[in-house]
């Protein structure tokens, strides 16, 4: 199941995420990967793809696995968990209607 491109727009209000912040998190709700794979996969920069990763950890729509590798450094592979991204959605976008509802009152 892919994550719908119709939740764009839920994700730009709701987690105040950039279009390249969302094209991260499309692109890994069907292929976990690397810093370096997810880059090549949305023609960023990976310094830049690492940042939109470190946004997208903190608000909760990705995870981080850390990858055994040889030598030197650290790898981690990033993912969706669909079902607790489809919970975390829906309890963000009830926060944020009850918010919004209540600035709406007081017009």
């Amino acid at each position: 199941m892919k994550c719908p491109y119709e939740l764009e727009e839920v994700f730009q209000v709701v987690f105040n995420l950039s279009g390249s912040e969302i094209d991260v998190l499309m692109h890994l709700c069907d292929n976990p990967g690397t810093p370096r794979e997810i880059s090549e996969a949305v023609s960023k920069d990976r310094s830049t793809v690492q940042r939109y990763l470190s946004s997208l950890m903190k608000t909760g729509l990705i995870d981080r696995e850390r990858l055994n590798k040889q030598g030197k450094g650290r790898s981690f592979r990033y993912s969706v968990d669909k079902e607790a991204l489809r919970e975390n959605v829906k309890e963000a976008l009830e926060e944020w209607y009850e918010d919004r509802k209540d600035l709406i009152d007081q017009v």
